[in-house]
């Protein structure tokens, strides 16, 4: 049973106050504009990138495991980040940058929050594996959007953690997740707006966790996000209080040779691939 938010308590307030500080809001690291005004330069080369990529140590070193995870590995692992830039193209390598400099951008480790920090860096984690699995199966062309617009799906959530991060207040995690269902996506979309994030992934992310509300004929982003929500509840949850499969309106844009399901619920090329998928996330 979800729980309302105690009125006699102004949690509003705290996050309102919290993310009015100067610089409240996170910004993206420096080198993510770098490559992206590195890619939008035709002249630039693998070389060029591969270089600017080395000034972050760890990011050279997440990158080179994701080039290893089962999404990309080929029978001969890449051992620099030049190569990992020729296997993968400047594009996807562009946007896993994006994607791992987010996820590092909020860190409550260390704090009295840190059990919900890991949960929901778990949640989103699978998220992003879920969801690259299931657009690589039902091939959707645009992974890469896929991964970045997964991961974005909990910055407002994890901007609400970190509101509480110097403050008074016991977060209890009922009350965080009503928090999380009442501001979390209006916070989520000033920080994306704030980045700059394509519209089509805002637009998207709107719909995310509507699991009957569509306006398209054909499978698109929204569809994918909120089928990987919904395979994310098995893996996080004991017992997840989900409708069946096919109330989602994204069931119906699954092709019919790939929408058998366990028990009406989890689709099978998530049921019988979960070791798989379970090291893609790993990967990531």
């Amino acid at each position: 049973m979800k729980q309302d938010i105690d009125p006699s308590r102004n949690y509003f307030h705290v996050i309102t106050q919290a993310l009015n500080k100067k610089d409240a809001l996170p910004s993206l690291p420096a080198i993510v504009f770098d490559i992206r005004r590195a890619l939008v330069d035709n002249d630039t080369t693998n070389t060029q990138l591969a270089n600017l990529v080395k000034q972050d140590v760890g990011l050279t070193a997440l990158l080179l495991k994701t080039a290893s995870s089962p999404l990309y590995r080929t029978s001969v692992p890449a051992v620099s980040i030049k190569q990992v830039i020729a296997r993968l193209g400047m594009k996807t390598v562009g946007h896993l940058v994006f994607v791992h400099s987010l996820k590092g951008m909020f860190n409550l480790k260390s704090t009295g929050l840190e059990p919900l920090f890991n949960y929901v860096s778990k949640r989103q984690s699978c998220m992003a594996g879920l969801s690259t699995y299931l657009a690589m199966k039902l091939l959707y062309p645009y992974t890469d959007q896929v991964m970045i617009a997964s991961i974005l799906s909990e910055v407002g959530n994890l901007a609400i953690l970190a509101a509480f991060k110097d403050s008074s207040y016991i977060l209890e995690p009922k009350i965080y997740f009503a928090l999380c269902r009442k501001y979390g996506k209006s916070i989520g979309t000033v920080l994306l707006n704030r980045w700059k994030i394509d519209q089509e992934i805002i637009d998207a992310l709107k719909g995310y966790g509507k699991w009957k509300q569509t306006d398209h004929e054909n499978l698109c982003l929204v569809d994918i996000l909120n089928l990987a929500k919904y395979h994310t509840a098995f893996l996080i949850k004991k017992d997840p209080v989900l409708p069946p499969l096919s109330e989602l309106a994204a069931f119906i844009h699954i092709p019919p040779d790939l929408n058998e399901t366990k028990d009406g619920m989890e689709l099978l090329l998530v049921a019988d691939h979960r070791d798989l998928i379970l090291e893609i996330i790993e990967g990531l």
